[in-house]
């Protein structure tokens, strides 16, 4: 298939994606509050659905369930999301007993990883009583600024300007006077969640092999042959290729669930460095610089981590169609040397290469995504549910992975607590877990398809992406969104939380 017949087929399949979830009921247009059964429900029982915190909506009057249908959860991955959620059950009014978070690794590593963007998400976790720790701990973002190596300015969003000037934008993300739009460090954001936890919730160097459910419960089995359960439910949270997702995948009875490879490749690839502060041009750490190359979409950022440390991360996004075995042993020196190379045959200015060559660890991995049509919920006892990636893992290209699995973890909170309360659901856990899966289902799935299509749209150009005239739609098509006020839209679309 020629190039530009390749980029066209990315973007149709964007747009199927976009077309296919439409047949998702959407409740309450888009947010993650009650779908229409839940409402009526709540009708019927003389309670109003809220948009308030998981704390605060259990303030109200309830009618109370004879007993709470959900005592044990046991959440697998200690990644943003399944902290999140261990937040959401253990600091509001959910009457859940017992949260138990299994991660394999045998610590939250300083060090490790890259930054994340988060503003939706930040949102969120002000609403968990963790606002103040997000702003001290995070990289205020005010600008957003992209350009061709040429020079040419292709976007330019005073991000900050944004949010401050519309009543409706300023109402919901600026708290006590600060937008909540930051970057920060991965490991950092990781603390502040593990530090709002209490003690003995998070057990690590506990790696989860497998999920069997029973009429009794789920239990799990770990990868030293030791098993914990039986849990009323298990929460996967464990990435693209978790355990738990196989066992949504397994049908009734649990189990391995077979072949767990089935993630899709994008044809894209990611390089990408982190240095410590002092490489970008001076005064620019709040903003994001985007730069357009050949086939290449660069970015340099400047994130705040452990210990109000600042660092700066460089990546490089490219078309590669061959699907390439992943560096499991991270061999740094031979992914930097490639970034550099391709940001001096691309001309790339120096902020981006001198950020490269400061870099004092640096990665290069495929981007995959999920099927967003697949089921979030195990087939059998329903007593296995998916958030994060494990549900809907998506291209980076909007920076919406964290923020949208923050909003999954706070969504099933929700219902959670209004199964738990009898405020819904009828005693009935797949039924709060199905209406957690209708109300989050349609917004991940058109933000994959929208981070796909710029995905694809951002790496044309080259061999693979129609050469000079791939260059020439790509930068006169993010002008126009630009200028059309699309790409505020899209932007704001995912800053503003749906839940």
């Amino acid at each position: 298939m020629p190039p530009l017949a390749r980029t066209a087929a990315a973007i149709a399949a964007a747009a199927c994606m976009l077309s296919a979830v439409t047949g998702f009921v959407v409740p309450s247009a888009g947010s993650c509050g009650p779908s229409a059964d839940v409402a009526k429900t709540r009708r019927i029982l003389g309670t109003a659905p809220s948009r308030t915190t998981v704390a605060q909506q259990h303030h109200h009057s309830i009618v109370m369930a004879a007993a709470p249908v959900v005592k044990r959860v046991a959440i697998v991955g200690a990644g943003v999301g399944g902290l999140t959620l261990a937040n959401a059950l253990c600091t509001g009014s959910t009457a859940v007993d017992e949260v138990k978070v299994f991660e394999k690794f045998d610590s939250v590593k300083p060090g490790i990883g890259g930054g994340v963007q988060i503003n939706s998400g930040a949102v969120i976790l002000a609403r968990l009583g963790l606002g103040d720790a997000v702003k001290a701990g995070g990289n205020q973002v005010e600008r957003i600024l992209s350009r061709t190596v040429g020079g040419r300015v292709t976007l330019d969003l005073d991000v900050k300007k944004m949010v401050q000037s519309n009543p409706k934008r300023r109402s919901v993300m600026v708290d006590n006077g600060t937008p909540m739009l930051f970057t920060i460090m991965r490991d950092r954001l990781m603390q502040i969640l593990a530090g709002g936890l209490p003690s003995g919730v998070v057990s690590t160097s506990r790696e989860v092999t497998s999920v069997e459910e029973s009429p009794s419960g789920a239990k799990l089995r770990f990868a030293d042959g030791s098993t914990e359960g039986p849990f009323d439910l298990v929460v996967g949270a464990d990435g693209i290729k978790g355990a738990a997702r196989k066992a949504v995948r397994a049908g009734p009875g649990g189990g391995s669930g077979g072949d767990n490879d089935d993630a899709i490749y994008s044809g894209i690839r990611v390089q990408y460095g982190v240095a410590p502060a002092g490489q970008r041009p001076e005064g620019s750490e709040r903003e994001l610089h985007q730069w357009f190359g050949g086939d290449t979409y660069g970015l340099s950022a400047t994130y705040q981590g452990i210990g109000d440390k600042k660092f700066e991360m460089v990546a490089a996004l490219y078309q590669d169609r061959d699907r390439k075995e992943e560096n499991a042993v991270w061999d740094q020196v031979e992914a930097k040397g490639a970034c550099l190379r391709r940001l001096d045959e691309r001309r790339f200015p120096r902020e981006m290469r001198a950020l490269a060559e400061a870099s004092d660890r640096f990665y290069e991995l495929g981007v995959y995504y999920r099927n967003p049509l697949e089921g979030w919920v195990s087939r059998g006892e329903g007593q296995v549910v998916l958030l994060g990636d494990a549900a809907h893992a998506m291209p980076p290209n909007l920076g919406q992975g964290a923020n949208q699995a923050i909003q999954d973890a706070y969504c099933l909170a929700r219902r959670l607590a209004d199964l738990n309360s009898g405020a819904a659901f009828e005693g009935s856990l797949i039924a709060a877990l199905r209406d957690y899966e209708r109300a989050r289902k349609p917004d991940t799935s058109l933000v994959l398809a929208k981070s796909a299509f710029v995905g694809a749209v951002e790496t044309l150009g080259g061999a693979a992406g129609g050469g000079a005239l791939g260059e020439a739609f790509r930068d006169n098509f993010f002008f126009g969104m630009w200028k059309a006020g699309v790409a505020e839209q899209i932007f704001m679309d995912g800053a503003m939380p749906k839940v």
